[in-house]
């Protein structure tokens, strides 16, 4: 299986790009950070891959980011929702890592719920691609397949 894990930053980019692309400038948390050309960057990048995964704990933490833009969170939702909820993202797994695993985890406090749950999921993925360099650096160390967000977009704009 040819599988990409995504973490919550970078599957907000995803959702709010794919909800509408001009969102990307416009959604309070991915203006600034992110430009439309990144969001098609990212996607010519995904399409090396099959299985797009989420946590469960990402999915969440994505949804609440969401929110935070109140004009353009309707359709970033329904996206969420068409992917996830009504089965059409058939190239999505949702990914879970149960509490009690992600609390004993020795990177628990250091990173967080979320990307722990990221961490403990690289193991059955065969690329992770993050924005976090933090996590990265743990992922890295552990000894799995990860990429830096800005590292695809920088090869993306030399290309």
């Amino acid at each position: 299986m040819n599988s990409v894990l995504l973490d919550s930053g970078v599957f907000l980019l995803l959702s709010v790009g794919s909800a509408q692309h001009a969102f990307v400038q416009s959604h309070r948390r991915t203006k600034g950070e992110f430009s439309e050309q990144d969001f098609t960057d990212l996607l010519n990048f995904l399409k090396g891959f099959t299985t797009l995964c989420v946590t469960a704990r990402c999915i969440a933490e994505t949804s609440n980011l969401i929110r935070y833009d109140r004009i353009c969170a309707p359709a970033c939702m329904a996206w969420l929702k068409d992917v996830f909820g009504s089965g059409l993202g058939e190239q999505f797994r949702e990914g879970y890592v149960r509490f009690p695993i992600l609390a004993q985890s020795r990177h628990f406090e250091e990173l967080g719920v979320a990307d722990t749950s990221v961490l403990q999921y690289a193991q059955h993925v065969s690329m992770t691609v993050t924005c976090d360099s933090k996590l990265y650096g743990i992922i890295s160390h552990e000894g799995y397949p990860v990429v830096l967000l800005e590292h695809i977009l920088a090869v993306a704009r030399t290309s």
